[in-house]
């Protein structure tokens, strides 16, 4: 039964209930004169006005709390749908793969929007590549703003050339400073000796001027305990850059 058949089965109800409480008066108009018969009329179209005018409002106020519980329920509902169709998505494989792949790529574009603003890129050469910067005006160790290996390390390369940061191969330094130091963070204590003469000497190519004498190369020893192998393993002997 539909609220509209229950509306009208009301008005109807409550419409039967006065003709039948009011059907003796109401037989008895025929016999009045005209003047009372119309005012006994009157007092019972209002009495039967004012019961129909209550019942509409009590289901007006009904249905009210009805359309409220309803439309809790169907909210509640559209939430609970959303979180369980969010949690089967997350949950797939290929979901959460699609998600850490666009993760990653978001992560390595910042990395390489930031290699312009580096001093010095470390190379491997061709395995290994990071990116240094450091601002002498301040005490902080100098920051590690971007590494990466094989490919990603070609592409650092590759920008830190168009932007005209200055790359110098040291492949010890560049294994250290790529398996001790995380993305935007300061380089270990251990290194700040050796990254400091690679940080002066290429400072002193940048205000190098004609008639200047030769800027020698400088030799860079790594400390034992960062000297690394290509797969991140600690190297027994000691190795010269």
């Amino acid at each position: 039964m539909t609220k509209a058949t229950i509306k009208i089965a009301l008005v109807g109800a409550v419409i039967i209930w006065v003709v039948a409480d009011n059907l003796e008066a109401l037989m008895r108009l025929g016999a009045m004169g005209m003047e009372p018969a119309l005012s006994s009329a009157a007092d019972m179209t209002a009495h039967a006005a004012l019961l129909i005018s209550v019942s509409l409002i009590l289901i007006a106020v009904c249905d009210a709390f009805y359309q409220r519980h309803e439309f809790n329920k169907r909210m509640r509902m559209s939430k609970q749908d959303i979180r369980d169709e969010m949690k089967d998505s997350e949950g797939r494989p290929e979901v959460r793969a699609q998600i850490r792949r666009r993760q990653r790529e978001m992560s390595t574009s910042r990395m390489m929007d930031r290699i312009k603003e580096a001093d010095v890129v470390i190379t491997n050469p061709e395995h290994f590549a990071v990116a240094l910067a450091y601002d002498p005006t301040k005490d902080g160790a100098p920051i590690l703003l971007a590494k990466g290996i094989d490919t990603l390390a070609f592409r650092i390369i590759e920008e830190a050339k168009k932007s005209g940061v200055h790359t110098m191969p040291a492949p010890p330094l560049a294994r250290a400073l790529y398996f001790t130091t995380k993305i935007n963070h300061p380089i270990p204590e251990e290194l700040y000796y050796v990254v400091a003469k690679v940080i002066a000497y290429v400072f002193s190519l940048s205000s190098f001027q004609p008639g200047m004498g030769a800027i020698v190369r400088p030799k860079l020893e790594i400390p034992k305990a960062m000297r690394f192998d290509s797969n991140g393993q600690l190297e027994a002997g000691g190795l010269n850059a």
